[in-house]
C-alpha cells in the first residue's frame, strides 16, 4: 500500500511541476482577422447572404 502511494506521488509530482509553467498570452482577434487575406471575400459572401435573407423576409411580410 505504501509503495503504491509513493509511486503515485512520484508520478504526480512532475505533472504538478509542469502545470506551474503554463504560459498565457493575449491576442487581438480583430487585428488578426484584418490581416487575413480571406476576409474581403468572406465579407462579400456575407453581404450577399444578408441581402438574400432580407429579401426573403420582406417577401414573407
Amino acid at each position: 500500500m505504501t509503495k503504491k502511494l509513493i509511486i503515485l506521488l512520484l508520478a504526480i509530482t512532475p505533472i504538478a511541476a509542469f502545470a506551474q509553467n503554463a504560459k498565457l498570452a493575449h491576442i487581438n482577434t480583430s487585428e488578426l482577422f484584418n490581416q487575413m487575406p480571406e476576409i474581403p471575400g468572406i465579407e462579400t459572401q456575407l453581404n450577399t447572404k444578408q441581402e438574400e435573407i432580407s429579401k426573403n423576409g420582406q417577401a414573407l411580410v
